[in-house]
């Protein structure tokens, strides 16, 4: 086997220490970094590197003789749940990465040529001896035109889709929370169900560290908060149950002796390289993942009884769910409580062809085109769009499925339609959501 090196820069250096290990035979760069990963909550935004300096690094590392494979030429997207993939940083930091795999390559997302392909095509056409290799000209493919706000069809919330998307996923009872590998959930949300006594006043203490990767908590239908597996915060957060079951103190209506706890996680981007690979489980991790009491009331108890769901949110299952539930006006005009959610809208498209999708006014979760899951979005960017294949669409109507892990309500949101991808600086990830 030939031993080849990885770099981006300073190639004199690392082909030198390539030539150690390698005394005889031909040199290689077998991953030439020409960008590099987006993660979520990137402070600087997207990444970047110069064109120029891709193409000055190139032609060193050909001056010396060797050989390089771009990474990446052409990087596309990780549509649906597989990907993409997640780092553990220097730190231990959990970095995931988003959905684009734009990377920074020579083709960009969409596939069209960027400055970076000229310049590191200059370079090779020099080499080669080959200048009519820079006549070629590439025209820009069609794209779809900026479109208004999409009209939102109907709404329906997570609780009036179960029926539906567990009828083949059995949820699995178990006295403590099982991580999602335990239940066969390899991708998509697991939704944890127990009963505590209403009489107790102890706050929900829910482990940071027991979070893969982001969890939204619910008791009695009403979302408490949200905690994310990186807040900028470490350590247990605790949330206030409600003193009272739903209806009232003084209503006869709808009692309850139970307060209805709902945890529901989202499985982001699993550790791709690495030792971090080896302990990396989903869902709620750890045996004290959830208790009951904090410092101040005592050694904190685990709360027992558990129904953990698994929800793949396969395409199947979406295409099943019964838009027909509570589309009154009401629901229409975003009446509708926080928590979360999925949306139906119509998209009409004249003349297929390639563009992005914004979610405006949403906050975290996926969108499916015509059935087709686009990926995860989440409006700490920087990636604020999702890209849309041209060959996913068709003339006329097309549908739009978005799910929100914590749909704010009280608006419609407004997705619309791009010919570009929309990028943005980054900021860290807000800590947890308050209940509004």
């Amino acid at each position: 086997a030939l031993r080849t090196a990885n770099f981006g820069s300073d190639p004199a250096r690392r082909l030198a220490e390539l030539r150690e290990a390698v005394p005889r035979g031909p040199l290689c760069n077998m991953e030439f970094w020409v960008g590099w990963f987006d993660a979520w909550g990137a402070i600087a935004g997207k990444s970047y590197r110069a064109p120029e300096d891709v193409a000055q690094t190139l032609r060193e590392t050909l001056s010396a003789g060797a050989s390089v494979n771009f990474f990446v030429f052409h990087g596309g997207t990780s549509f649906g749940f597989c990907g993409p993939g997640a780092n553990l940083s220097a730190t231990g930091q959990y970095e995931p990465q988003v959905t684009s795999y734009d990377y920074g390559g020579l083709l960009d997302e969409a596939g069209e040529v960027t400055d970076k392909y000229r310049r590191c095509r200059e370079v090779l056409a020099e080499f080669l001896g080959r200048p009519e290799l820079l006549e070629r000209q590439f025209p820009k493919a069609p794209r779809l035109p900026a479109s208004p706000p999409l009209d939102l069809e109907a709404s329906l919330s997570l609780d009036a889709a179960l029926p539906t998307l567990v009828a083949s996923v059995p949820a699995v009872t178990s006295s403590l929370p099982l991580p999602a590998e335990q239940l066969g959930c390899g991708y998509g949300y697991v939704l944890y169900r127990a009963a505590v006594p209403m009489c107790t006043n102890l706050p929900l203490r829910l482990g940071q560290e027991a979070v893969r990767d982001f969890a939204s908590v619910m008791a009695n239908g009403q979302v408490l908060g949200t905690v994310y597996r990186n807040e900028t915060n470490p350590g247990a957060r605790e949330f206030q149950l409600p003193e009272e079951p739903v209806g009232g103190r003084d209503s006869t209506k709808d009692v309850r002796k139970d307060c209805n706890v709902e945890i529901l996680v989202e499985l982001m981007g699993r550790v791709n390289f690495g030792p971090g690979m080896l302990g990396e489980r989903k869902g709620l991790v750890g045996p004290s993942s959830v208790q009951l009491g904090s410092a101040f009331t005592g050694p904190p108890r685990a709360v027992q009884g558990w129904s953990c769901q698994p929800l793949p949110m396969a395409a199947e299952e979406l295409a099943r769910l019964p838009w027909g539930i509570g589309q009154g006006p009401e629901a229409r005009r975003g009446r509708w409580r926080r928590g979360p959610r999925f949306f139906l809208f119509a998209l009409y498209v004249s003349r297929p062809a390639d563009g992005f999708l914004v979610l405006e006014g949403f906050r975290k979760g996926f969108a499916c085109v015509n059935g087709f899951n686009l990926g995860r979005y989440w409006e700490v960017g920087p990636q604020l769009s999702l890209y849309v294949p041209g060959p996913l669409l068709r003339r006329g109507r097309n549908e739009v499925l978005v799910f929100d892990i914590d749909s704010p309500g009280g608006a419609v949101p407004a997705p619309r339609v791009v010919p570009e991808a929309v990028w943005a600086s980054g900021a860290l990830p807000r800590g947890a959501r308050e209940a509004a």
